[in-house]
């Protein structure tokens, strides 16, 4: 294996030669960067643990939290019943309901004289459950670009995968919607966009967030003021994991797993799932050279496949020509989330039965950078819980997304004739709607105001006319 000051150059020229100056630039930062912080986030790593917080201390009290333990029963009784594991089922138990049937105090509730502080803010993976729905596989949880969008990288259209998927992660856990508020300043005014460039600043350092003003993750993205600011805190995580000694340890590794090792691999996918923990996978890296190379690095016995970085959304066990086989599904932030939602991106890496093993040998779990980032994420996330502990629940302001429904619906608005424009203008838009019920989602539709060009270049605004079509995903 190449000495990491090699591969570390390599990398940066791979990079360089794909992104340009930039990436060097800022690669060169970053990793200059890791090195001065590395030492003090081992002296509080060291802190955690011994204060009993560390990933380890987090995953044994969660094992023993009733209100995880009631799902996960839930959740096996489930795939009992087709005899395959898809831990998608998961994300879709209406935990309010088991919950509530089984007496168990839910995280982030209100205290009671039933359950006090400790019972509804545990320092657990329950905790992550606020944001349950936001970890599906959905447009309304991706950013409106992908990692290819040059608009917002300042010329460079790729190579921000692991930033791409790190900060969807971090938002998928972290943001806390509340729509119906407002921010305390003027809307789109200069504090109004430096107020939520603060969110999410603290979103991409690992401290959870209420939003207000936004429902999901999409929307608040794609505000025109606010798009380049989620583009910045993709670069700056790309540089924060991608030129750091661990992103440098996990891109460096030989060769080939054996059954048994990709065996240990899912069992921690699956866990981690079981946990609402959809974890950053790399595939990709520098390998010791056999046979024919992509590229070589100069001076050594290494060469460069190429990294990319994605989230794994579920794990199954799949038929495929008779044989049941392990499947990992996967969201590739080279394309929308439309074409993954469906487990369109999959490795086949082995038959359940047998001996032979598809060699998924490019893939290499994130380890390190999931459970410090895990821990941390679950330790902010507690400390907002508590805060609320006495008061009202941080959920009173939050939809309800377990009864939510997605409808494919297909509006006409309109703008009148009147003095200004002399012919009356129509825009027919397709929209995806949450809501319980078809009523409410035409109710939604039928409020919205959309802004449209009338008499040529003249933009005014469209009010609801008709519903042309409505579906459910059901």
């Amino acid at each position: 294996m190449a000495p990491p000051v090699i591969v570390f150059i390599a990398l940066l020229l791979a990079l360089g030669a794909k992104g340009g100056k930039q990436f060097v630039t800022h690669g060169m930062w970053s990793f200059t960067e890791d090195i001065i912080t590395t030492p003090v986030d081992i002296i509080e790593n060291v802190i955690f643990k011994i204060r009993g917080e560390s990933y380890s201390d987090i995953k044994r009290l969660s094992m023993a939290d009733p209100a995880l333990q009631v799902l996960q029963e839930k959740f096996y009784t489930e795939i009992k019943k087709t005899d395959l594991y898809d831990s998608y089922l998961f994300l879709n138990i209406n935990r309010k309901k088991e919950w509530e049937q089984k007496k168990i105090c839910s995280p982030w509730g209100k205290v009671d004289t039933n359950c006090n502080c400790e019972q509804v803010c545990p320092l657990s993976f329950s905790l992550l459950s606020i944001n349950a729905h936001q970890y599906k596989s959905k447009k309304e949880n991706e950013l409106p670009f992908t990692n290819y969008a040059g608009d917002y990288w300042d010329g460079n259209n790729s190579g921000h995968c692991w930033g791409h998927a790190v900060f969807t992660q971090k938002l998928r856990r972290l943001a806390i919607f509340h729509p119906n508020d407002q921010p305390p300043f003027a809307f789109e005014s200069k504090e109004w966009v430096k107020f939520y460039r603060k969110i999410l600043k603290n979103i991409s350092k690992d401290q959870a967030q209420i939003v207000p003003g936004f429902k999901n993750i999409r929307e608040f993205a794609s505000h025109p003021l606010l798009t380049k600011l989620f583009a910045n805190r993709v670069v700056y995580l790309w540089g924060k994991k991608a030129m750091s000694l661990e992103g440098l340890a996990q891109t460096s590794f030989k060769l080939p797993p054996t059954r048994q090792h990709n065996l240990n691999y899912i069992s921690k996918l699956k866990s981690m799932l079981e946990h609402y923990i959809t974890p950053v996978v790399l595939i990709g890296g520098f390998f010791p050279v056999v046979g024919a190379t992509t590229w070589k690095v100069p001076f050594s016995n290494v060469r460069y496949d190429g990294t990319h970085v994605v989230i794994v959304s579920r794990v199954k066990e799949e038929m495929i020509d008779g044989v049941k086989r392990i499947v990992v599904c996967y969201e590739d932030n080279n394309y929308e989330i439309a074409k993954s939602s469906k487990c369109d991106f999959k490795r086949d890496v082995f038959s359940l039965e047998g001996d032979d093993i598809v060699q998924w040998k490019e893939l290499k779990f994130i380890v390190y950078h999931e459970k410090y980032d895990a821990a941390s994420q679950l330790r902010s996330l507690w400390k907002l819980c508590r805060k609320s502990c006495g008061s009202t629940s941080l959920l009173d302001n939050k939809v309800e997304e377990d009864n939510l429904k997605d409808f494919e619906i297909t509006v006409q608005y309109k703008r009148p004739a009147d003095e200004t424009c002399q012919e009356e203008a129509i825009i027919v838009l397709d929209m995806t709607i949450a809501a319980e019920t078809q009523e409410a989602a035409e109710e939604i539709a039928a409020n919205q105001v959309v802004e449209g060009f009338a008499c040529g270049e003249e933009k005014s605004d469209f009010t609801f006319d008709r519903i042309i079509k409505i579906s459910s995903e059901d």
